[in-house]
């Protein structure tokens, strides 16, 4: 960040905003409007929602082995994604059936450790059993939420010189439920995640993107202070600011599919933190081959709107404006799901155009806030 750009936001000034708050708006960088170039090949990941709001103070490297082994999990994820509803089907857990953790192993090079890193990546394997992580989760009893406290996997590797695998150790419970994704999941690309210099990028990159169909969400301050694990560091917010966000919106902006703007929220203009942060959620240009997929999943459902639910030409279009690659699996169901109730209450349904119209329109723009309390 330059001297210059520093003064500037150290004086930006709190406006008053609504419900009697004020809010702060910091200079972003300069729009260039030139395509985003982002590589060829991209490797798409999808991870439970438990993952990316997860909270943990891990390094760069104890990312780097997260990320690889969420992509080693993928068939897994992608088979509970596509209808299979028992985990206990997967392979994953049949291969451990009478164990009460699993292992996964994953070859050294596949974790692309960079040269002369193999000491830092052989000492992020050894403690990252021991650093502490919060997850949000539910009483298997009550399914009252909580808090979950617990290391997230042991890390293991032979001491042959030639056995180049790192053995991966998960507690069944939790392997369940980063699998099931049962609060959701979120959808980025590895390269991206991967490709930071900041340590709190993969995970600022990771919770923007769980949300960039909404275009944005607010979030209270002290929960995303905790989410990135900074502990008690960078006390006052302008010291957070320049070293855990500003850091982060400089390596993503026009290089990743997805960065933002933030604005802070302050409950008194003399506060000096804030007790909210909203982020607009800024989409770069698709890919072309995201373009090509994109243009077959709406011709698709548009042919399902008008001969199923019998929506008109107009209604379907109006639709189609809100659909987006990571929406379409949700969209689909819903359209199926309909569909299904529309053969079993038809004599009910008086208008169907209008009436499956209110629906999708429902199901693709909630009018509920978004807000990650």
């Amino acid at each position: 960040m330059s001297m210059e750009g520093t003064n500037k936001e150290q004086k930006a000034k709190k406006k008053p905003a609504e419900h009697g708050k004020y809010e702060m708006k910091r200079k972003g960088l300069p729009r260039t409007k030139k395509k985003v170039l982002l590589p060829v090949n991209l490797t798409k990941l999808k991870q439970s929602n438990m993952i990316t709001t997860m909270q943990a103070d891990y390094s760069i490297t104890h990312q780097r082995i997260l990320i690889t082994l969420i992509d080693k999990l993928q068939p897994h994820i992608n088979g509970i994604i596509n209808g299979y509803r028992q985990y206990e089907k997967l392979d994953l857990f049949e291969d451990f059936e009478r164990d009460t953790h699993i292992r996964i192993k994953i070859p050294i090079k596949d974790f692309g450790i960079p040269t002369g890193s193999y000491g830092k990546f052989r000492e992020a394997l050894l403690n990252i059993a021991s650093i502490p992580v919060e997850f949000d989760t539910t009483d298997p009893e009550t399914g009252r939420e909580m808090w979950g406290f617990s290391g997230f996997f042991s890390a293991y590797m032979h001491k042959e010189k030639y056995n180049r695998e790192v053995h991966i150790v998960i507690q069944k419970d939790i392997a369940k439920k980063v699998v099931f994704a049962l609060t959701g999941y979120t959808q980025y690309y590895k390269e991206i995640a991967l490709s930071s210099s900041n340590k709190y990028t993969p995970r600022i990159y990771m919770l923007i993107s769980s949300w960039k169909s909404k275009g944005g969400f607010s979030i209270k301050y002290e929960k995303f202070r905790k989410l990135l694990g900074v502990g008690d560091k960078y006390q006052d917010y302008w010291s957070f600011y320049k070293r855990a966000i500003r850091p982060v919106y400089e390596e993503l902006f026009e290089k990743a599919d997805v960065w933002f703007e933030v604005a802070e929220i302050y409950d008194q203009e003399s506060d000096k933190n804030p007790s909210l942060l909203s982020f607009k959620v800024v989409r770069g240009i698709m890919t072309a081959k995201e373009q090509e997929q994109l243009k077959i999943q709406s011709k698709n459902l548009y042919e399902m709107w008008i001969r199923h639910l019998h929506l008109k030409n107009e209604q379907a279009e109006d639709v189609l404006r809100f659909l987006t690659i990571e929406n379409y699996s949700e969209i689909t169901n819903k359209t199926i799901e309909l569909h299904q109730y529309l053969n079993e209450h038809r004599k009910d349904i008086s208008n169907p155009s209008n009436y499956f119209f209110k629906a999708l329109m429902n199901a693709l723009c909630p009018d509920s806030e978004n807000e990650l309390v």
